[in-house]
């Protein structure tokens, strides 16, 4: 199903269109009861619109949602990641491949993303943007190593393996061209970040769903 067609029964936030010519990749806000406590659009923005084009080309949407939205039949659907088996709802981000005539798509479940319960000050330092970029980039950027390797530049390696490695190539790259006033220390704790953050990615919950299981 097309990412407009699966949101068209929610309560869309904001929606935001823009060009990456030859590309044009939608930013989607889809929240149904519930809205982050920080604002994540413009970060989403800056992330995706890092990465070189010609890696987004097929790439139709990344759809901000909330993983409580998702309705009662598909919260308790499971998918596999890594050989491990976990529920759909504890995802923090999923890549839909092209199927059935429809583009990729990328879902980021921000509810999962984010802490549950900012504090005043998780509130105030989130309004800093190298902030909020390092909280989404590792998520934003391992789905889309899982575009890259399916439609670009596929290998012989595990895809979540590939999807960790342009993750870190993808992170590593944009802190170094949007803040490369922060050097030396900063730089290298960014790299330990973006390892320490694939290495979640790898253990719990972001996965590449098999079109099979696509509605």
């Amino acid at each position: 199903m097309a990412p407009l067609a699966a949101y068209s029964s929610r309560r869309v936030a904001r929606s935001i269109i823009y060009e990456m010519e030859p590309q044009r990749v939608k930013i989607i806000e889809a929240y149904r009861d519930w809205k982050p406590e920080v604002s994540v659009l413009s970060s989403v923005v800056r992330l995706v619109e890092s990465v070189p084009s010609r890696y987004l080309s097929g790439l139709d949407s990344v759809v901000l949602t909330n993983a409580t939205a998702l309705n009662h039949s598909m919260r308790p659907r499971k998918v596999r990641s890594q050989g491990k088996t976990v529920r759909l709802a504890r995802c923090r981000g999923l890549y839909h491949r092209a199927w059935h005539g429809n583009e990729a798509y990328i879902e980021l479940f921000i509810d999962n993303i984010l802490p549950r319960k900012l504090t005043f000050a998780q509130k105030l330092s989130s309004r800093v943007h190298f902030v909020i970029d390092l909280i989404l980039a590792g998520v934003v950027f391992h789905e889309i190593g899982h575009h890259i390797h399916t439609t670009h530049v596929p290998r012989f390696e595990e895809r979540e393996d590939a999807a960790e490695r342009w993750s870190r190539e993808l992170l590593v790259a944009y802190f170094r061209k949007r803040y490369w006033y922060l050097r030396g220390p900063v730089l290298s704790a960014v790299r330990l970040v973006g390892h320490l953050l694939a290495k979640r990615e790898q253990r719990q919950i972001t996965h590449q769903r098999d079109p099979a299981v696509n509605t």
